[in-house]
């Protein structure tokens, strides 16, 4: 089978894995891969599914360039672990997604945690929410602890652009994350 995989002609036909070894200071836990137009390839680790990383905001994102064997660092501001892609027509690359917080792993979860949508209605000023913040569930009653700060946007009044006459409100939003309490 070795053989017969590694030979010219069946390369040319299905293609080829390989495997890569980069230099040690290149290294990272890449989750999400991605060839781009250009022939390069993005390798997305965010914080590598590790809490120290995540914490210091310390997150990678590489370029490789299989033509010259050449890697490159590529700022990255947030953390991109778990993302997604797609290729949008023009060539460029739509990465989406991404790790907002680390929820705890081993045995100790006791409660229920994720991120809700809150919607501000007042058009005239954004909402702070303050970490510790209680929302109650419309349709369950069920009670959720908000355990970061956040600032949702304020609600945009709508109007027809024919006639200026008012149409609706809708509303900012934003997603917590939430426990249940």
């Amino acid at each position: 089978h070795h053989y017969k995989i590694n030979r010219p002609e069946y390369k040319e036909r299905n293609g080829h894995w390989d495997i890569l070894n980069f230099p040690k200071e290149y290294r990272q836990n890449t989750i999400h891969a991605a060839l781009l137009r250009t022939g390069k390839v993005l390798l997305i680790a965010g914080s590598g599914n590790n809490q120290d990383n995540f914490d210091a905001k310390k997150y990678d994102t590489r370029i490789w360039d299989p033509e010259t064997n050449t890697i490159k660092k590529v700022p990255t501001p947030d953390d991109l672990f778990c993302t997604g892609h797609t290729q949008l027509g023009n060539g460029n690359l739509l990465v989406a997604g991404g790790t907002k917080r680390y929820e705890k792993l081993k045995g100790d979860v006791k409660k229920a945690g994720g991120l809700m949508i809150v919607h501000n209605e007042d058009p005239d000023a954004p909402k702070t929410i303050k970490a510790g913040t209680k929302f109650t569930g419309k349709k369950t009653g069920k009670t959720f602890v908000a355990k970061d700060p956040a600032v949702v946007e304020r609600a945009k009044k709508v109007f027809d652009k024919k006639t200026g006459k008012f149409l609706r409100t809708e509303p900012g939003l934003d997603r917590i994350y939430v426990e249940a309490e």
